[in-house]
């Protein structure tokens, strides 16, 4: 019988943080990005209001927007990865992605608030993450 200790010692961690470092950059800049635009272009605000209101069409889009996060960080891990990718290491980057997240929101650094910590984000993760990485499923086991 493995132990899993062990096997939780020899996953990648400082590579799956770069990533999630990465990804979370870049989810930043998209907010701060769009942030600036909609204090210039009424048309960008009021699409912005839509999209964080708790509408339907609100939820989907938060939803969306962290479905595509978790794809964007497995992305990076294809790029920066040093061995081969395994289903362990993907479910380990969820949450080094809910860590910087948490950090990010706690530094207000996330100014529109689309992947704060809660249910449609970790929802939109995992969907994202392991849609993305759909290929790297089968070494579950040899994790």
């Amino acid at each position: 019988m493995r132990d899993p200790i062990q096997q939780l010692k020899r996953l990648p961690w400082l590579t799956l943080l770069q990533v999630a470092l990465l990804t979370i950059l870049f989810a930043v800049g998209s907010e701060l990005l769009v942030s600036a635009a909609s204090q210039s272009i009424p048309a960008i605000a009021t699409t912005v209001n839509v999209l964080l209101s708790d509408s339907l069409v609100g939820l989907g889009f938060r939803l969306v927007y962290a479905i595509g996060v978790g794809a964007l960080a497995v992305i990076c891990l294809e790029r920066l990865a040093q061995s081969p990718i395994n289903a362990g290491q993907l479910w380990a980057l969820l949450p080094c992605l809910l860590l910087l997240i948490a950090i990010a929101s706690s530094l207000k650094l996330l100014p529109l608030g689309w992947l704060n910590i809660g249910d449609i984000a970790l929802a939109g993760l995992i969907i994202g993450i392991f849609g993305k990485g759909r290929p790297y499923w089968r070494s579950f086991r040899r994790w």
